[in-house]
């Protein structure tokens, strides 16, 4: 068991080992080259030149530090930044054509971009083998992610360098992971077989709850129970997954579902999903169960795939009749709950559903718009909005 520092953050780290504040001014050659200028990065924007003398050397000894200060600490992540800005100086493009030749890669991405696989984890061996002189027990993560999702042609992680594969591109969250039937899985899929072929102590970073769909429906409780029995039997045994915690009202059912079946993958999830909510809403829970369901039939029902775009995914993604049902159950359930404590609970959640369905509306209005030009859809669109909005300055929301 292990946990991540708070002094680093639990996935992109380039910018958190190396500072552009400390070291710009007197290292430029350790930050990117971007159209033939060294340039600061960003937490969220441009990498490290990952071929820059002595920049190995220091950001091994700032990890070493990090180990040095926490006893405790047996894991941290020395992962790139967010985002692209990869150095495009001369001796990080020679790396890139000595390893991989140069190539590009798209795996679910919108466009072609640049492989960088290979130059992440060669980089990632260069600093875990110096860490490695004075902790060789100690591990550390390494994103595989966006254009370097991929396993790296010719590098191969050593053994206390883990990959930290993100369910991120290609994915569609309607559908589990092992399904045949969506495309997008079918391509992570083949990547998840291909890094546990070369790295057997790979981490998954699952995507439970996603920034771009905050506070709306996103049900994927069914699916996540599925990958994670599919993890197991492809024997993945680490598995860290991206959520806020304060959207508990739409999903507190599936984070009490993956934290158990982390333990024992062979338990039902939805007897486990019937457990929480009979804990947490007493009389009221068998309505609130069924507004569960209910919303996770709403994206069933239409079998759309949905990834990371709200605006150009939301439009026929849900069912209105199964929101309608699942609206119609939460009225329900605010009859059955017999203390203040869980008429508080139920009304939470109603709350934000209110709000989602809102900006469901919203979103819709807003494609009708765009599509079609049809001035009242704008219309529509903006109430909807607003009433979104409005909904957000209730301190119970």
């Amino acid at each position: 068991c292990f946990y991540l520092p708070a002094k680093l953050p639990g996935c992109h780290t380039y910018n958190r080992v190396i500072p552009p504040q400390t070291y710009f001014e007197a290292h430029p050659e350790w930050f990117p080259q971007l159209n033939g200028k060294r340039v600061p990065n960003t937490l969220l924007s441009g990498q490290l030149c990952v071929t820059a003398d002595g920049l190995a050397d220091e950001f091994a000894r700032n990890i070493v530090a990090l180990f040095d200060a926490d006893p405790q600490c047996r894991i941290t992540s020395i992962s790139p930044n967010d985002g692209y800005g990869w150095c495009e100086c001369e001796r990080c493009l020679k790396l890139d054509q000595e390893l991989c030749g140069g190539r590009s890669t798209r795996q679910g991405l919108s466009s072609d971009k640049p492989f960088m696989g290979d130059r992440v984890f060669w980089f990632a061996n260069e600093v875990a083998r110096r860490v490695a002189v004075k902790y060789p027990d100690r591990l550390l993560l390494v994103l595989a992610y966006v254009n370097y999702a991929e396993p790296p042609d010719t590098v191969r992680p050593l053994p206390n360098v883990v990959p930290y594969l993100c369910h991120y591109a290609p994915a569609d969250y309607a559908h589990a992971i092992a399904d045949p039937a969506s495309e997008p899985n079918v391509l992570f899929d083949g990547l998840l077989r291909r890094w546990v072929g070369i790295a057997p102590h790979l981490q998954i970073y699952s995507y439970v709850s996603k920034s771009m769909w905050w506070r709306l429906p996103r049900p994927v409780l069914r699916t996540s129970a599925e990958d994670i029995r599919h993890y197991h039997g492809l024997g993945v045994r680490r598995y860290y997954c991206q959520s806020t915690l304060s959207d508990w009202t739409l999903d507190g059912p599936l984070y009490y579902v993956v934290a158990r079946m982390l333990w024992d993958p062979a338990a039902d999830p939805q007897d486990l999903a019937a457990d929480w909510t009979a804990h947490m809403f007493g009389a009221a829970a068998p309505a609130v169960l069924e507004f569960y369901g209910a919303v996770e039939a709403a994206v069933r029902a239409t079998g759309r795939p949905y990834s990371d775009s709200p605006p150009r995914q939301v439009p026929g993604l849900y069912a209105a009749a199964e929101l309608d049902r699942a609206e119609a159950a939460l009225a329900r359930a605010a009859q059955l709950a017999d203390s203040d404590l869980t008429r508080g609970r139920v009304k939470a959640v109603s709350d934000l559903f209110g709000y989602g369905r809102h900006l469901i509306r919203a979103i819709e209005a807003a494609d009708r718009f765009r599509t079609e030009g049809d001035l009242a859809a704008a219309a529509a669109a903006r109430r909807e909005g607003d009433l979104a909005l409005a909904s957000t300055r209730d301190p119970d929301v």
